[in-house]
C-alpha cells in the first residue's frame, strides 16, 4: 500500500507471508513514512489496509522488528494492536552504535483457528485422495 500527495510517494506498508511452511500463518510488516508526512494519520491509515489485506489472505500473526529507539514508531504499533514480545540487544548499528530493536507481533486468535482448521481439511482432503 502506498500514501501519496499528488504524484509523490511519501509512505508505504506491506504485509510479507512466511516462506517457511512452519509458520505460513504469520508475515512481516514492513513501513517507511517520510519525515515531512509522520503524524498526520498516513502511517495508521497504511498499517491499517496492511493488516486488512493480511486478514483477507488469512495470515493470522502480523510480526515486525522496531529499533528501541524510535518512540514515535512502536507507538503508532501499540497503538495498531501490536504488542512487545521481546527486546533483541545489539540488534544493528546505527551511526556507529549498537541499538537495541524491540520485536513486536499482533494475533488474531480467530484468524489462527481458521488458518489451522483449513490447513487441516486441505491434508485430510489430499490423504483421502491419496488412498
Amino acid at each position: 500500500f502506498f500514501g501519496m500527495d499528488g504524484q509523490n510517494l511519501v509512505g508505504w506498508c506491506d504485509v510479507t507471508r512466511s516462506s517457511n511452511d512452519m509458520s505460513g500463518h504469520a508475515g512481516n510488516l514492513g513501513m517507511g513514512v517520510l519525515p515531512d508526512y509522520r503524524g498526520k494519520g498516513i502511517g495508521t491509515r497504511l498499517i491499517e489496509a496492511a493488516l486488512a489485506a493480511a486478514k483477507a489472505e488469512n495470515i493470522a500473526r502480523v510480526e515486525l522488528t522496531v529499533y528501541a529507539s524510535n518512540a514515535a514508531a512502536i507507538r503508532l504499533y501499540r497503538k495498531t494492536g501490536f504488542a512487545d514480545e521481546g527486546r533483541m540487544r545489539s540488534y544493528a548499528i546505527l551511526k556507529g552504535q549498537y541499538v537495541d530493536a524491540l520485536k513486536m507481533a499482533r494475533v488474531d486468535d480467530e484468524g489462527l483457528a481458521r488458518f489451522l482448521a483449513e490447513r487441516s481439511a486441505a491434508a485430510s482432503s489430499n490423504a483421502a485422495g491419496g488412498q
